[in-house]
């Protein structure tokens, strides 16, 4: 017999479940708690007694989604000891999720709205910000503090997503977006690797 523990975490993995597919398909504006109550299979008081309002649960499936992310870009990187190639690697890779349906619409579409600029930033920058620093890190002279440049990078990812999110048509706009970050990341790395910060 399932603890309450186990009963309460699979209540709030089910409401989560639900929104999730909700938010991706109407927007976080055409998802109401009672459709989430429904379609998870408790009541609507059932979603309020785990998330106090339905930004809260935007925000939780958000996190959940950028692990997801840190998750998939983890497993595309090569095998190799070049931090330019996986920081090139991860980059593609996070621009090819960000064009799946579910994550275009609630991390690029919805997040910033609904989250507010900067907790979008700040939540983006927890999951990603340390993996840049270790390969700008890895590229540079041990007395060069690469964490101004990771930030600046990261700008520049975050825009090019946010690019791709107002595109007519993003699987197109990537391929040129992809491109020119890879310019933009291999040319830091070399001017890293000559000690320029």
């Amino acid at each position: 017999m399932p603890t309450q523990e186990e009963r309460r975490a699979a209540t709030t993995a089910a409401i989560r479940g639900a929104a999730r597919r909700l938010f991706a398909d109407g927007g976080f504006a055409g998802a109401s708690i009672d459709d989430i109550a429904t379609a998870a299979g408790v009541t609507k008081g059932g979603v309020y007694h785990h998330f106090a309002t339905k930004e809260q649960l935007f925000e939780a499936v958000f996190r959940a989604v950028e692990d997801e992310l840190y998750d998939a870009i983890l497993d595309a990187l090569p095998q190799t000891d070049r931090a330019v190639e996986l920081l090139v690697a991860g980059t593609r890779r996070f621009i090819d999720c960000c064009l799946a349906p579910d994550v275009h619409q609630i991390v690029l579409v919805d997040g910033p709205g609904v989250l507010g600029w900067q907790l979008w930033r700040e939540i983006d920058a927890a999951h990603f910000l340390p993996l840049v620093v270790a390969s700008l890190a890895a590229e540079a002279p041990p007395h060069l503090d690469v964490t101004p440049t990771a930030h600046l990078l990261i700008g520049a990812i975050d825009e090019a997503v946010m690019v791709l999110a107002a595109a007519a048509d993003p699987a197109a706009a990537a391929g040129p977006i992809t491109d020119a970050l890879e310019v933009v990341l291999r040319s830091v790395c070399a001017a890293l690797a000559d000690g320029h910060p």
